[in-house]
């Protein structure tokens, strides 16, 4: 079978004038389209242009096109209709222009028109030609980008004479619309409570995606407040007792604004103080050493909750309770002893209860200088069991069952003591760890030592080490602009090795807490587990003399402020992470938590006293 020939389409002048009323010889295809209803078309409403293309002008020049969008350039050739300059190059019977319909009527109905090719639209050969469409409104959809616009023919060159020349009106796409702002308040919350004097902040979120935020104000109401131009945006209000609905106006750089949703806060008159008294024990009472005495409280709040009850000696603190009934146990020393509760209420306001006076008393001793004890037949010796150290200053002595003794070494070893003396390697080395020690004098080093309470199960030792100043400290010191700490005092965790389990795995270490140390002396250091399960470290005050100097607070020193850690004991929970860093738990009952101070202190007021 022999190929068939390709059909070619050939338009002669002779078979084609449009500018000729009777004399157009083509089949027209009728195309009847309306606009899907589920797209979203876009209208172009804007001022109208006008576009003329003059005679003999050459079409493929961007000035001879009527450049609508990317993907329609309107243009004629010398004779002929028109067509899209951006993917044709002549114009096509019933297909130019390409990517366009057209339909009678105006945009303010365009859903409802009937669209067409250019050339059905103006009707072909059995209609009148272009030239009767000059004058009468019609629309032209640009059907991939689904714009529908307004347009009119002005004017349209017959014959050679026309030489392609042709005019129209169309509309454009005008200003975008402008999108409002969007705002919103961020504080106060909706519902927040305030009690007279009622300076709020009141702070709003606005912003606009087409342009800028240039205003917000603020209202009460219908009552201004004021306003700020820059971002944050926020201003103070004072409010008077009673209910307050809040909104922000966020104005765009167009002049459009937008209101958001109302916020109610309520003002209360002045807040009442809450009210407290010690109910236990009474007034004068007498008591003989040994004394653990239970001091209780009533404490409640006409206009709020109480949020907290700590109870005085004096001025010394002896605990606090959040919780009611109000309580601490203490153990008081010989002496009158007068007993406060302060009740502080959820807005801040605390009251002192009237002062409970208690009064403990001492046997005397009769004899306080005992008789000498008498020479007996009973005689103590020593005998060296381990030696070879440097300056031992403690041990530790786990309750496996084992028999052994963990001695730490001040140089930074900690060694492993039998009844046979003393291992040939140490447990563990901690020389690389710690700043370089004097051999004359130094009060750093390895500190302190203790190990797990449940030890047979957890081998877990526990040191305190002076080490080199690396990165920040969980507590930082108070130094002076320019001042350098000296060391830093640091808790860590290690393991026994399983499988060598008189030798720790160096792998193991995990850092508890890091400490910032001003000066080098006064570093405490000693660690007990108490009965409790907790870890007990005594903290040196910070160095230097009478706690004074560089990293001291003043006055009083850091021994002597509850906000500082140094000076102090601490007790934390070695199995827990609600701390700051994550790295151990927080006792609830710590005398400070939850009050002012430093959570972690269960006793201030220290120099460098060790723990016994």
């Amino acid at each position: 079978m022999r190929n068939a020939s390709p059909l070619t389409l050939r338009h002669p002048r002779s078979h084609f004038q449009p500018e000729t009323v009777l004399g157009w010889t083509f089949l027209a295809i009728i195309l009847s389209v309306a606009p899907p209803g589920a797209r979203a078309a876009t209208v172009w409403s804007g001022s109208k242009i006008t576009f003329t293309k003059l005679a003999n002008s050459d079409p493929n020049l961007a000035a001879n096109q009527d450049r609508i969008t990317p993907n329609v350039w309107i243009t004629r050739g010398a004779t002929q209709g028109i067509y899209n300059a951006k993917t044709e190059t002549l114009y096509a019977h019933n297909f130019s222009p390409a990517d366009t319909e057209w339909a009678y009527g105006t945009t303010a109905n365009y859903a409802t028109l009937t669209y067409k090719s250019w050339e059905a639209w103006y009707g072909g050969s059995l209609g009148g030609g272009p030239p009767t469409t000059v004058g009468l409104d019609a629309v032209v959809h640009l059907k991939t980008e689904d714009i529908y616009i307004d347009i009119k023919f002005l004017s349209w060159g017959v014959g050679l004479a026309g030489a392609g020349a042709f005019s129209y009106e169309r509309s454009t796409a005008g200003a975008p619309q402008n999108t409002a702002p969007t705002v919103s308040i961020d504080t106060p919350t909706n519902g927040a409570s305030f009690t007279v004097p009622a300076n709020v902040t009141v702070t709003a979120l606005a912003s606009d995606s087409d342009g800028s935020v240039t205003n917000v104000q603020f209202f009460d109401g219908t009552s201004a407040l004021g306003g700020t131009n820059e971002s944050p945006y926020s201003i103070v209000a004072n409010l008077a007792a009673g209910s307050h609905g809040l909104t922000a106006v966020a104005t765009d750089s167009l002049g459009l604004s937008s209101t958001s949703s109302v916020v109610n806060v309520t003002v209360s008159a002045d807040n009442l103080p809450p009210v407290v008294a010690i109910t236990g024990p009474t007034n004068g009472t007498v008591l003989a050493l040994p004394v653990n005495l239970s001091i209780t409280a009533d404490a409640s709040d006409p206009g709020g909750s109480v949020a907290g009850v700590q109870f005085f000696d004096g001025t010394n603190s002896l605990g606090s309770d959040s919780s009611s009934p109000y309580s601490i146990n203490v153990d008081l020393y010989p002496g009158v002893h007068p007993l406060t509760a302060v009740a502080t209420d959820n807005l801040g306001l605390a009251v002192t209860s009237t002062a409970v006076s208690v009064t403990v008393t001492s046997t005397p001793i009769a004899n306080p200088i005992a008789d000498r004890i008498p020479k007996g037949d009973i005689t103590v010796e020593l005998r060296t069991i381990a030696d070879g150290m440097i300056s031992p200053l403690g041990m530790a002595v786990p309750d496996d069952g084992s028999g052994r003794i963990f001695v730490y070494d001040q140089a930074g070893l900690v060694w492993l003591v039998t009844a046979s003396g003393r291992s040939p390697k140490p447990v563990l080395d901690l020389r690389t760890r710690m700043v370089n020690i004097s051999g004359s004098y130094d009060e750093r080093g390895l500190l302190g030592l203790a190990l797990h309470t449940n030890f047979a199960q957890f081998p877990y030792l526990y040191t305190y080490t002076s080490e080199f100043n690396s990165g920040p400290a969980d507590f930082p010191s108070n130094l002076q602009l320019g001042g350098t700490n000296n060391h830093q005092s640091v808790i860590a965790e290690w393991r026994l090795n399983p499988s060598t389990t008189n030798v720790v795995d160096p792998a193991t270490r995990r850092e508890i807490v890091r400490i910032d140390k001003p000066q080098s002396n006064h570093n405490g250091g000693t660690m007990r587990f108490g009965p409790d399960g907790l870890l007990y470290v005594s903290l040196g005050d910070g160095g230097n003399a009478d706690d004074q100097g560089d990293g001291h607070t003043d006055p009083g020193g850091n021994g002597q402020n509850i906000n500082e850690i140094l000076g102090s004991v601490i007790r934390i929970d070695v199995d827990g992470s609600n701390s700051a860093n994550g790295k151990y738990g927080v006792p609830s009952d710590n005398p400070f938590v939850g009050l002012p101070g430093v959570d972690e202190v269960y006793a201030y007021g220290l120099q460098k006293k060790r723990i016994v």
